[in-house]
């Protein structure tokens, strides 16, 4: 039984470690965008930049040259639901782009929300 559970343990770092080289190479020299549906100068925004300066590091740790550079982009308006509109219908759908909305944006369809042109 403990050699079954040391196998296994070795075929998944063994994924990771495939999957971590995958994700260095998608990353290496892009500009990602996090799409903030808060006003600049919040708690969110907050959040938002100094998740932006450090997750670089934890993307791509092995690149020391051509780390991917993270900038922040706030669109604020209708609870983040506009920010929501434009990550579903908008933005690039390769992994380049991703956001930060409030919680209750996200349902704001399943709750009768009529500005909301995303599928929850």
């Amino acid at each position: 039984m403990r050699c079954l559970g040391a196998l296994l343990s070795i075929a998944l770092l063994g994924a990771t470690v495939a999957h971590a080289d995958d994700a260095e190479d998608f990353t290496r020299n892009k500009v990602l965008t996090l799409t903030v549906g808060f006003n600049p100068g919040g708690a969110y925004d907050v959040y938002a930049r100094l998740f932006a300066r450090h997750f670089p590091r934890f993307l791509a740790p092995g690149l020391s040259v051509g780390a991917p550079t993270v900038i922040v982009r706030n669109m604020p308006g209708a609870g983040s639901v506009i920010a929501a509109n434009y990550l579903y219908n908008r933005a690039p759908a390769d992994g380049s782009e991703f956001g930060l909305v409030a919680g209750d944006a996200a349902l704001a369809p399943l709750f009768g929300g009529t500005s909301a042109q995303f599928d929850a």
